[in-house]
């Protein structure tokens, strides 16, 4: 229902209150969230910030996905009432 509103110019502003509402009747009873930390490599250049990988996709690279198998270990629930 949402993709088919937010397609049409002027029913965009229903999509939003749809959307909102099921995210609404979702909350009411609660919701877990399972949480993965996230991996990277070391520094490559001074001065330049490590780019970050999510831990829910197999990697290519074999030094991050051994990071990511560690961190598969590491797995924490948060629960909203």
């Amino acid at each position: 229902m949402y993709k088919r509103f937010t397609k049409a110019r002027d029913s965009r502003a229903v999509a939003g209150i749809a959307f909102e509402a099921a995210g609404q009747v979702r909350l009411q009873d609660g919701i877990e969230l399972e949480l993965l930390p996230m991996v990277h490599l070391p520094r490559s250049r001074v001065g330049s910030l490590p780019q970050w990988y999510s831990s829910h996709l197999l990697l290519r690279n074999e030094e991050l996905e051994r990071l990511r198998q560690d961190t598969l270990g590491r797995v924490f629930m948060i629960q909203v009432y």
